[in-house]
């Protein structure tokens, strides 16, 4: 056998391919055999149908055969042979296979780890922006808890004033035609938005009122009866005793205040983490520039892609919608893919030379979290990844996790208040 590699490009080579006739014709001899052995041929016993009728009867199954036993053994041959580290299948471009002669020759092409200098990554100078919880936040917080624990109380003795909320029943009819109706629609009488843009049509209405407006609905001019059924008032509750029993095991409305400050500064140190960790990553981008090998760029285009798509589905896109959004999504998310692909070797130098290791204790640590979550057994969750084959990713994010670590503990960082919040 002999092989010619070539270098496409710094991240794929194409290799040639002459196979030796002797190994062609043993092989092309042993799928012959195997074919005659399992035949089933109206005529003959099973194993004794004559060769030359196999050969004849079944030659195109028989070439495709030994092309694909050629190629299994042959390529991971080479690239071993080759010293070919391949980070993706092998993809064959040319096969020229002629049987009578037992001669075969291909090529195939392969892309392969980037070879780059990494780059220092330690003593990077970084900003950090802290978030302080403030006052403010916290009063916003208590307030949104007490719109939660709203309730509505029935209006008799007023018309509809702009911020009620009020029960309709609607039709929109449009050449003749009733082209929408509710029985019971809640309406917020704020800012017009609702019931199609005519919300604030209802001020002044009393209860049980009726009202016939011109509308246009989808282009189209028609008409909207309505009939008033309810006028209600929202009303906060009061921060009192009863308040702090109804929000849960709380001992007063100051303990409430200290919670809510505590999951907002536990937020806030997320938020500042997070952007922590994003500077790092850009920063380590941006020092280490190489190419990166296109299979695994558009492997990970691809599942940005259904990422995206997914998402879109859960907003109420068609798929029609959906496809066409692709073409546009595709080109923004392939210098993303790029990035990720190329921040994968970046992450793996860095745990090769610092030796970095996902221990077995934090490996069950981090399934415990994800048994918690989906209120599994930590063993069965174990089980399913590994039959799927995702276990690796959770070794591989206790990796990266680490190295992220390690730039922040030996990082230059200089933190600052975000100036919005700050005294």
């Amino acid at each position: 056998m002999n092989a010619i590699v070539e270098d496409v490009s710094k991240c794929r080579k194409k290799v040639k391919v002459e196979i030796d006739q002797d190994f062609v014709k043993k092989k092309y001899k042993d799928i012959c055999n195997s074919f005659q052995k399992h035949a089933q041929i109206p005529g003959f016993r099973a194993g004794k149908v004559p060769e030359a009728l196999i050969k004849k009867r079944f030659s195109s199954a028989i070439k495709e055969e030994l092309e694909k036993n050629i190629m299994q053994e042959s390529v991971p041959e080479i690239l071993k042979e080759k010293n070919i580290e391949a980070v993706y299948s092998p993809m064959v471009e040319e096969i020229n296979m002629d049987i009578d002669k037992f001669s075969c020759d291909f090529s195939f092409v392969v892309d392969t780890r980037p070879e780059f200098d990494l780059k220092e990554y330690k003593n990077l100078k970084l900003e950090k922006t802290v978030y302080p919880v403030k006052e403010k936040q916290i009063k916003e917080a208590l307030q949104n808890l007490r719109e939660q624990f709203a309730c509505f109380e029935p209006v008799e003795d007023r018309p509809v004033k702009k911020g009620d909320y009020c029960v309709v029943e609607f039709k929109i009819t449009v050449d003749d035609k009733v082209v929408k109706e509710s029985n019971a629609q809640w309406i917020i009488v704020d800012n017009g938005k609702d019931l199609y843009g005519k919300a604030l049509e209802l001020i002044n209405m009393d209860k049980n009122a009726k009202k016939n407006i011109p509308i246009e609905f989808e282009g189209k001019q028609g008409f909207m009866d309505i009939l008033l059924k309810d006028i209600k008032e929202k009303k906060l509750p009061d921060l009192d005793e009863e308040f702090v029993k109804d929000l849960g095991d709380y001992k007063d409305i100051d303990d409430v205040k200290d919670k809510i400050k505590e999951e907002l500064e536990k937020n806030s140190n997320h938020k500042t983490n997070h952007q922590l960790e994003d500077a790092i990553v850009a920063k380590l981008l941006e020092l280490n520039q190489f190419d990166v090998p296109e299979t695994l760029v558009l492997s990970q285009l691809h599942h940005l892609l259904n990422e995206a798509s997914h998402s879109l589905r859960r907003q109420g896109l068609s798929d029609e919608d959906i496809k066409k959004e692709q073409e546009h999504l595709k080109e923004n998310l392939k210098t993303r893919a790029s990035d990720l692909v190329r921040l994968e070797f970046i992450l793996a130098g860095i745990i090769e030379k610092e030796e970095i290791k996902a221990e077995k204790e934090e490996v069950d640590k981090k399934l415990e979290e994800i048994a918690k979550i989906y209120k599994k057994n930590p063993a069965d969750i174990r089980k399913d990844m590994i039959e799927k084959g995702s276990i690796a990713n959770i070794y591989n994010k206790i990796k990266d996790d680490k190295v992220i670590d390690l730039i922040i503990k030996e990082a230059d960082i200089t933190e600052k208040i975000y100036k919005e919040i700050a005294e």
